[in-house]
């Protein structure tokens, strides 16, 4: 089956899943539509209380998608990819296949969709495709997915690349505790080099809810005009704590 098969299915599956009229007649709640006007991937603040309560108000978040409001639109989708939550996410490839939302904003939750894999045959893995800005955290999202499948995409985009963002490989399951949650984060943060580590900081930004995700923010600093972000969002399993997404939030 060819790509364009591949996304014609895809588009009508989800088409039928999240239906736009109905989604067209809502409306945002005041309370989310507020949040979501403030919501900066830097300024933890209120991007942690977005993210603390946005499985709860997941059908507010997906009527957001197609606010009138660009930023309102922008900020829906990337608390949806922070939260990677199954409903919203789904909503979200129907806005890209509508064009409600027509920009990539926010992580790559791991493991990859079937959505994810042909966007990157589209326009990150095509001959002439140059991967670049929110594309560049596919790295970290298929490198947290062992699969053939994954490990194929990543060798792929790493020989289309002259630089890598990968400087180690992803904790073993069992390595993130309750215990050791914010000094071992820093320890298995393979998206960072040595000499950032050493300048690094780790912050709690939010749980949801529910305590089974947990957002963080890895500050790292060189001094005023060489610093840098990460979030990271872990999940919680039977023995742990596992990464659900990495993300390159910004530099100075």
């Amino acid at each position: 089956m060819n790509l364009r098969a591949k996304q014609a299915i895809l588009a009508a599956i989800i088409f039928l899943v999240c239906s736009p009229s109905a989604l067209t007649q809502a409306k945002t709640s005041p309370r989310i539509h507020k949040l979501l006007s403030r919501v900066d991937p830097l300024a933890g603040n209120d991007l942690g209380q977005a993210f603390s309560i946005g499985d709860s108000h997941i059908d507010d978040l997906i009527v957001a998608l197609r606010d009138p409001d660009p930023r309102i639109r922008e900020n829906a989708q990337r608390v949806i990819r922070y939260l990677g939550n199954p409903q919203g996410m789904l909503a979200l490839f129907q806005a890209y296949v509508t064009e409600d939302v027509s920009s990539f904003m926010g992580p790559v939750p791991a493991p990859l969709s079937e959505w994810d894999y042909l966007h990157l045959e589209k326009f990150v893995l095509c001959e002439k495709c140059k991967p670049a800005g929110p594309d560049l955290d596919y790295e970290y999202a298929l490198a947290l997915d062992p699969s053939p499948r994954a490990q194929e995409a990543l060798a792929r985009i790493k020989s289309k690349l002259s630089f890598s963002l990968l400087f180690g490989l992803p904790p073993a399951p069992g390595a993130l505790t309750d215990k050791n949650l914010s000094s071992g984060l820093l320890d298995e943060a393979f998206f960072m080099d040595s000499d950032d580590r050493r300048a690094a900081s780790v912050r709690l930004v939010a749980h949801t809810v529910d305590k089974k995700k947990a957002l963080y923010q890895i500050h790292v600093y060189h001094g005023p005009l060489a610093e840098k972000w990460f979030n990271v969002v872990l999940v919680r399993y039977a023995s742990g704590w596992r990464f659900l997404s990495v993300s390159f939030a910004g530099v100075s």
